[in-house]
């Protein structure tokens, strides 16, 4: 899910990694509710760098089978263990997604919201995995369900089991190195994780560009102004559906 508004341009193919700890609280979560990935296989569509698929992995997952157009991202997710097909996701040719099908693999992955190709990539990207997969697991912001027809029907019509609302904003920016000590830090929910002395001379370790951390508020529990205050004002949340599945939708807390 696209994280512009926070200093930086959007990426070309809206990629941003999808920190840790917004993937293994769900993790066990879907275990306590026999949905968990253990022993199966995980498709990520739009796997990035293989962030998800890593921990899937780490979780138990027999197999991950990532999809990714970018071949420097796919490397990089190929050295984390999961298995990379280089296509488009939403472009796919007809006999490779007949393979994916046959695999009955839970689909988690975090979509991209827009790309220059698709302007609704992320229901897109949901739509085709529910294609594919008897259960789909997708990070969106909350506003994603509600902004227009046809992303409502992923609630109403489309299998939608359980909503998994997270306790702040996950961060999808820059990893940055400083140039003079070699420290590194990486903003999180618009603070830095960790932090050296010299806060104007960081260079973005994805684009070699500067960065910068100044003015942000000190590291620290995930910084207050971005937590969320209460359970009703979360930000981000997995969707998770499940084929064939009609009761009521539950929502849950990753706190």
């Amino acid at each position: 899910m696209s994280a512009t508004g926070r200093g930086h341009a959007r990426d070309a193919l809206d990629f941003y990694e999808t920190p840790t700890d917004a993937i293994d609280p769900l993790l066990v979560k879907l275990e306590e509710r026999g949905l968990g990935v253990g022993g199966g296989v995980v498709l990520d569509p739009g796997c990035g760098t293989g962030a998800i698929g890593a921990r899937a992995l780490a979780h138990g997952a027999a197999r991950v089978v990532g999809v990714e157009l970018d071949l420097h991202r796919g490397a990089q997710a190929f050295t984390q263990g999961l298995t990379v097909v280089q296509e488009d996701f939403l472009a796919m040719p007809r006999p490779l997604e007949r393979d994916i099908a046959a695999l009955d693999a839970t689909g988690l992955f975090n979509p991209p919201y827009r790309t220059k190709q698709y302007r609704e990539a992320a229901r897109d990207f949901i739509c085709k995995a529910r294609l594919l997969c008897p259960v789909v697991g997708a990070l969106v912001r909350q506003g994603f369900f509600g902004s227009c027809r046809s992303r409502r029907d992923l609630i109403e019509n489309a299998g939608l089991r359980l909503t998994a609302d997270l306790p702040y904003r996950p961060s999808f920016c820059v990893a940055c190195t400083c140039k003079l000590c070699g420290g590194s830090w990486r903003y999180r929910a618009g603070t830095p994780k960790a932090e050296c002395l010299h806060p104007d001379e960081g260079l973005d370790t994805r684009t070699g560009e500067p960065c910068s951390w100044r003015g942000v508020p000190p590291s620290g529990a995930r910084g207050a102004a971005y937590k969320a205050s209460d359970k009703d004002s979360a930000d981000y949340c997995w969707g998770i559906w499940q084929r064939g599945y009609a009761g009521p939708v539950e929502r849950i807390w990753l706190w």
